[in-house]
């Protein structure tokens, strides 16, 4: 009887830890300003911290660290839309002759067109690598539950084997 009980105990213990709770999926809600969110468990995730969680599973963590390059490419343009923005428009306002961007004598300031030019692109940069940043977090989120469902479903097998020693259970996970 103890060794049936203990055999039992034995067999039961492997189910019982793979049955304990996996990762969470990571949802995606889209915002009313069409900005994401993610979520994992009810609970909001900044993007800082997206990346801890996905270190388990490497291709998402590669996608996760690309994608907050990105972000940090974008915010660096973005800056320097604005200054080169404010540039343009402190030029502007400084100029003597200046009434708004025409000069009386020589025309359109050359030197105007440029920042506000170098402004322009700067923005478009900031705003297609924002956008870029996106679907990287949104495909590194992807890749991340897809490797939760693969590694979640655990077969678990037991035979029961016949030798010349005698019987006994396999069981293989």
């Amino acid at each position: 009887m103890k060794a049936l009980i203990i055999s039992s105990v034995f067999l039961i213990l492997p189910v019982l830890s793979f049955s304990q709770t996996q990762d969470k999926p990571i949802e995606i809600r889209k915002n009313f300003f069409t900005s994401y969110r993610y979520y994992q468990n009810d609970q909001r995730l900044r993007f800082n911290a997206l990346a801890p969680i996905m270190k388990s599973n490497p291709e998402a963590y590669k996608t996760i660290t690309k994608a907050r390059n990105t972000m940090y490419w974008a915010l660096g343009t973005g800056g320097a839309a604005l200054l080169t923005g404010y540039l343009g428009i402190h030029r502007m306002l400084t100029t003597p002759n200046n009434i708004g961007i025409m000069n009386l004598e020589s025309g359109i300031d050359k030197m105007l067109i440029v920042y506000m030019g170098l402004a322009l692109g700067f923005e478009i940069a900031a705003v297609t690598l924002f956008t870029i940043h996106t679907l990287q977090t949104k495909k590194a989120v992807t890749i991340y539950n897809e490797g939760l469902h693969s590694t979640t479903r655990h077969h678990m097998y037991l035979n029961l084997g016949i030798t010349q020693n005698g019987i006994g259970l396999q069981l293989k996970f």
